[in-house]
């Protein structure tokens, strides 16, 4: 076996390679050009190689297992298996072992610098929230919360998910201001940043002049009955029309399968999404700007949307009519305060008459123009509807 190192510059992460064979070392007796390796994958060249050099196969397959396959993301080494994050290596506090977090829900470091565990459930992990901002999940774990338990609080956090799993309820991190909730500092700065979790929801609608980042990695949701009616979201951070807060939205390599909507904001901001894929899901992106003035910047890159949106004639969902796959709305004006970038993606079997809805056509409702380019994706000419001819 001979390993070779594929740069990242190369298409796609592959290339190719001239194969030559030499006797005891120093003999050549067979060269092959234009081999095809690719990073992660095993080459296999086969067929009658020593007594007939012109006559050979050529596969790549996935063999290299275990570790070799996986990524490294936030410092734990994950895969993507069926659209769920499993961790073989957990990104944890220094001395802190995986025996120790055997039949818990995670770990955090206390102000004294000592680690202290908490059980699986929402309750443990909304104390935990209030005594550190940085959170580590027992990997793979099962835990059980419910809407609204997991507070954000005013210092924000950073969630290590190492492939655990939430349930129950909106199992959702909490950006609500009221009773009950946070209430965030006028003209502060918020950091939500989750990795390498599963079932993950950001949910809010915070009336503070407050800039909240969110940004996702790895992370997955997956409505419950998998359809696109299902009510389970990745993100919804939608206030009053006139909230003046920001919400910049950074979610990368995350997979979202079986919802109605998967991202809804409605506040001023930049969001970036980036090799999400989308399964069945009715609206993916549904982005309507309420606050005349504010502006947003919108980047979708290299995204896949497999059987996503939602038939016209569908009027049992109620988001039949304005569903897209990519549904970005300026309901406040004034034109081109949004501008949306769409770039490398894929729309595949979209259920919607649109990929691509930059226009509100609910009767009554206003809406202002969309500034957008698209560019470099499949099929070629997406499906857009930006105004109202």
């Amino acid at each position: 076996m001979i390993y070779v190192l594929v740069g990242d510059g190369a298409v796609a992460n592959k290339t190719n390679v001239d194969v030559s064979l030499y006797a005891n070392g120093t003999d050549g007796f067979a060269t092959y050009a234009n081999v095809p390796v690719q990073m992660n994958y095993r080459t296999n060249i086969y067929g009658a190689l020593l007594t007939n050099p012109e006559v050979f196969n050529v596969e790549i397959a996935p063999a290299f297992a275990g570790n070799n396959n996986n990524n490294v993301i936030d410092g734990a080494v994950v895969e993507m298996n069926n659209g769920q994050v499993v961790c073989t290596t957990p990104a944890l506090p220094a001395g802190v072992t995986e025996a120790l977090l055997e039949g818990k829900g995670g770990v955090y470091i206390d102000a004294q610098g000592q680690p202290q565990t908490f059980n699986a459930d929402g309750h443990a992990i909304a104390a935990a929230m209030r005594e550190s901002s940085e959170i580590y999940f027992a990997p793979n774990a099962i835990i059980t919360t419910d809407s609204h338990w997991l507070k954000v609080p005013q210092s924000g956090v950073t969630i290590h998910g190492n492939g655990a799993t939430l349930t129950g309820g909106e199992q959702d991190f909490s950006i609500q201001e009221g009773a009950g909730y946070t209430q965030y500092e006028e003209g502060s700065t918020i950091n939500i940043n989750i990795n390498n979790l599963n079932g993950v929801k950001v949910w809010g609608g915070p009336t503070t002049n407050a800039t909240f980042n969110i940004n996702l990695n790895n992370c997955t949701m997956k409505g419950k009955g998998l359809t696109n009616k299902s009510p389970n979201n990745m993100v919804m951070v939608r206030p009053l029309d006139n909230a003046t807060c920001k919400v910049n939205l950074n979610a990368e390599n995350c997979y979202l399968e079986g919802m109605q909507v998967a991202f809804h904001t409605s506040v001023a901001g930049t969001e970036v999404y980036k090799n999400c894929t989308f399964k069945n899901v009715g609206v993916p992106i549904n982005i309507a700007k309420k606050l005349n003035g504010a502006l947003m910047s919108i980047s979708v890159i290299g995204c896949t949307f497999d059987n996503c949106g939602i038939a016209p004639d569908d009027t049992a969902n109620s988001a039949y009519n304005y569903a897209a796959p990519i549904r970005v709305v300026d309901n406040g004006g004034p034109a081109n305060a949004i501008n949306l970038l769409v770039d490398g993606c894929t729309f595949t079997s979209t259920l919607s008459d649109w990929d691509l809805l930059l226009m509100d056509y609910r009767e009554g409702t206003p809406w202002s123009t969309v500034k957008y380019t698209i560019r470099n994706c499949t099929p070629a000419n997406p499906k857009v509807k930006a105004t109202a001819n």
